[in-house]
């Protein structure tokens, strides 16, 4: 199974088994390829030359490590996923997690100068993404070839929402199917007084008991690689036991954050179907109209509602480039 085009953008595997197909058919205007030799943000002077915007120590959700194990793409992605995440005691159950020192390092240089944040540690020798098929949300949400619109820009940021909301829900999703006590991982880092105290004194690997217990007896890469195996099994129904067991966490979550309504209760009641256009909500409108990402925590929709919000704002967006079409450079 191969990864597909979305508009300007190459995906892999599990985000083409993981969308719809009313999102995955979408039509775009003839956009110029997003690719980093064309990274005209660099030609400008905003990024450094090599690095580029790959300037963030990528947090990798538990399929997406699975698929990379699976089919490394270039310069021994593969191993070096394995050897630095997997058994170098960097990543949860869920996501891959980003060592204290690291981040601190990444963030001191980027409040300091942008040009000076060290590289994506998967960029290769020649400056290309390793994992480009696989490479996660927060690099896929950063589009820098659409033109500046409000209604171009609010589909883009809707787009780059909804890929945060699979990556959580369904990291999430698969550590209940793979067996782990969602629970018990969450009541680990809460436990935690600073988040430090689950790493080493070097700060760059988990302490063995803190990810003995995160694990919860599972190994690592047999764990990840299932994960990935789950996704393709399951490829026919996917979507409906995501969006089963979405509405159940939203049903648990929503009455305990005080955002419970007859409106929710009534639009969870309702029995699945495919995802057709609808205006999005108002907290989900005026945060994409800003350029803002709407995060897993504020998210209070279902996958299908979500799907309806972005084809919605896929309408919109066309209908300014029909009527613009030099923003296309047409």
């Amino acid at each position: 199974m191969q990864g597909f085009r979305l508009g300007p953008i190459d995906l892999g595997v599990s985000w083409k088994l993981l969308m719809s197909s009313a999102i995955k058919s979408l039509k775009f205007p003839s956009l110029p390829r997003v690719t980093c030799d064309r990274c005209w943000m660099a030609t400008c002077g905003y990024f450094e030359e090599r690095a580029k915007c790959c300037t963030i120590y990528p947090i990798i959700p538990n399929f997406l490590m699975g698929e990379i194990v699976e089919r490394g793409q270039s310069e021994g992605a593969q191993d070096r996923v394995v050897q630095d995440w997997l058994r170098g005691g960097r990543m949860g159950p869920m996501f891959s997690e980003t060592p204290p020192l690291l981040a601190q390092r990444y963030d001191k240089e980027r409040y300091k100068d942008r040009k000076k944040v060290p590289a994506c540690p998967l960029l290769g020798q020649d400056g290309r993404c390793t994992i480009y098929e696989q490479r996660p949300y927060a690099c896929l949400a950063f589009q820098c070839s659409y033109p500046p619109n409000r209604e171009i820009i609010a589909f883009w940021f809707g787009l780059s929402s909804y890929l945060i909301m699979l990556s959580y829900l369904v990291g999430e999703f698969l550590m209940e199917e793979m067996g782990m006590e969602r629970a018990k991982y969450r009541e680990l880092w809460q436990s935690l007084t600073d988040e430090s105290e689950a790493w080493e004194a070097d700060g760059l690997r988990m302490k063995a008991s803190f990810a003995s217990a995160l694990w919860q007896g599972q190994d690592p890469e047999a764990f990840v690689r299932a994960c990935f195996a789950y996704l393709v099994a399951h490829k026919d129904d996917l979507h409906l036991r995501i969006e089963v067991y979405r509405r159940r966490t939203l049903r648990e979550r929503l009455p305990k954050l005080g955002r419970w309504t007859l409106e929710r209760e009534q639009a969870l009641a309702r029995g699945w179907s495919a995802p057709v256009a609808c205006a999005p909500a108002s907290a989900f409108w005026a945060m994409v109209q800003k350029g803002e990402y709407v995060f897993f925590q504020d998210n209070d929709w279902t996958v299908g509602e979500v799907e309806g919000f972005l084809l919605f704002l896929h309408e919109r967006m066309m209908a300014v480039y029909a009527e613009n079409p030099s923003l296309a450079g047409e």
